[in-house]
C-alpha cells in the first residue's frame, strides 16, 4: 500500500485532499489507483492507495527515449479506457499528464492514472 501523508494542512489543501478523497472512493477501475482507507488526524490526512512500484510514466519514457509501437499503444489503450470510465462518471482529471500516470509494477505493464486532487 501506498500511503499520502499532508501535514500542515489549511484551507484549501484540506478540501484537495478531500475532493481527492471523494473522487477516488466513486473511481473502480484497473486503471485508475485504488483508494483503500482514509484516516483524519489532527494535522493531516493520510490515503492509503494501490502500491505502485513501476515508477512514472514520464521516466520510463525519458529513460528508454523510445517506446516500441506495442508498448505506446498498450499504455495509450490503458490511460484511454480509465480516462472514458472517469467521464462516463462525470469525473474530469484536470492534471493528466505522463508525471500522473504510473506503471503498477514493471513485469505487468498495467497502467494506473493517479493525483485527483
Amino acid at each position: 500500500m501506498k500511503q499520502r501523508i499532508n501535514t500542515g494542512l489549511h484551507g484549501s489543501s484540506v478540501s484537495d485532499i478531500d475532493r481527492e478523497a471523494f473522487i477516488l472512493a466513486n473511481l473502480q477501475h484497473e486503471n485508475i489507483v485504488n483508494l483503500h482507507e482514509v484516516f483524519y488526524r489532527e494535522d493531516s490526512v493520510v490515503l492509503i492507495l494501490d502500491l505502485v512500484t513501476g515508477g512514472e510514466l514520464f521516466a520510463r519514457v525519458a529513460d528508454c527515449e523510445r517506446l516500441s509501437e506495442e508498448e505506446a499503444s498498450n499504455f495509450v489503450q490503458q490511460i484511454l479506457l480509465g480516462v472514458q470510465h472517469m467521464h462516463g462518471l462525470g469525473i474530469v482529471h484536470l492534471d493528466l499528464k505522463p508525471e500522473n500516470i504510473m506503471i503498477e509494477d514493471l513485469a505487468s505493464r498495467k497502467i494506473k492514472i493517479i493525483d485527483f486532487a
